[in-house]
């Protein structure tokens, strides 16, 4: 179309240029979001973590995540772990990593 000098379509309020950004950054997510699950995949097989498992972990992140934030307070955190099957004792030093886990993990 710019070779033919047309730069606007009446018909609709996207240009070449728009469409153009757009389709670039909709290839730049998909790669992202290719190279998240590979990164996923490499870290699950190289800590011998099974499908299962990480689905396990998945599931029950989730169901302490009430909010849907995407992120769990110290004690949803907590009770994630009890859940899974780790033993947290309730100790000054287990709270003192965990508030230092929450100040640079927030």
């Amino acid at each position: 179309m710019q070779a033919n000098d047309v730069y606007t379509v009446p018909y609709t309020p996207y240009t070449a240029d728009t469409l153009r950004m757009g389709w670039e950054q909709l290839i730049t997510n998909v790669k992202r979001a290719i190279n998240e699950v590979e990164v996923q995949m490499m870290v699950r097989d190289a800590r011998g973590v099974s499908e299962a498992q990480l689905s396990d972990f998945r599931r029950c992140f989730n169901h302490f995540d009430k909010r849907r934030l995407r992120r769990l307070e110290a004690s949803e955190f907590k009770a994630c772990l009890v859940s899974l099957g780790f033993n947290i004792p309730n100790t000054a030093e287990v709270k003192y990593y965990l508030s230092l886990l929450f100040i640079f993990f927030p």
